[in-house]
């Protein structure tokens, strides 16, 4: 929600809050108005301790811009959202409307890798864009739509795809079709981890233009050199003696 002015006195005071509370609000309202503890402490609080950063959300809920709400899951335990005072003045005076997010455990997982993977890809320089599927195939622009996607250089669209839970072979057959119809760069895959690499990756089609990468992958080339590291598919599925399927 490029268009907030996230220096409203009502929402953000600039001589109050820090360069990092304005993050966790921007990151907020870019996802729908919500967050979460271990997302923060892995993107905006990254090398701070745990105690460092509730300390800081605390602060911010005494201002009344955030609360708690359970997700009555073991982990996370909370989400962060906002307020009912910020998500009036937001819906009021810019028409922002908080989303209520899934409770299904793995729409929440989901969502947390993403904005992660989202978070790693705007330090890295990236106009990264999350996507709305009304919105990216209206008038039949593109047939597929990404969780996230950006633009390169000459214009060339990179589509990442968040992938945190396995799916049906019939569905990467037609996400595959479709992708190779609207015919991206690249296609870039962020795995939770190593493990989900290769469990979740071998399942892929094999195309050329696929990249993979974990969330610490990714953090980590950027922290290093401010480039995403990712391997290519079919590299990653020899190293890995995995039998590559055309």
């Amino acid at each position: 929600m490029g268009n907030i002015k996230l220096y409203d006195d009502f929402i953000l005071d600039e001589n109050m809050l820090t360069g990092r509370d304005r993050d966790v609000v921007e990151l907020m309202i870019e996802f729908g108005g919500v967050t979460y503890n271990d997302v923060l402490l892995n993107t905006i609080f990254y090398g701070q301790t745990y105690n460092t950063m509730k300390n800081r959300l605390q602060k911010l809920r005494r201002r009344g811009l955030i609360r708690y709400k359970q997700t009555n899951l073991f982990k996370p335990r909370y989400a962060i959202v906002f307020s009912s005072s910020t998500e009036e003045f937001l819906f009021d005076v810019y028409g922002f409307k908080v989303h209520q997010v899934n409770p299904n455990p793995n729409t929440i997982y989901h969502l947390m890798l993403e904005q992660q993977t989202y978070f790693w890809l705007k330090r890295a320089g990236k106009n990264v864009k999350r996507t709305i599927v009304k919105k990216w195939q209206a008038g039949g622009a593109h047939k597929h739509t990404p969780d996230l996607v950006y633009p390169l250089k000459n214009g060339e669209l990179v589509y990442v795809e968040v992938e945190n839970t396995t799916k049906r072979a019939d569905r990467y057959i037609d996400i595959f079709r479709r992708t190779k119809i609207d015919n991206p760069k690249t296609v870039l895959y962020v795995f939770e981890n190593e493990k989900k690499m290769k469990t979740l990756g071998k399942k892929i089609p094999l195309w050329d233009k696929i990249r993979y990468t974990t969330v610490d992958l990714l953090r980590q080339g950027v922290l290093e050199n401010g480039k995403i590291d990712a391997v290519k598919q079919v590299d990653f599925f020899k190293k890995n003696n995995i039998k590559i399927k055309g």
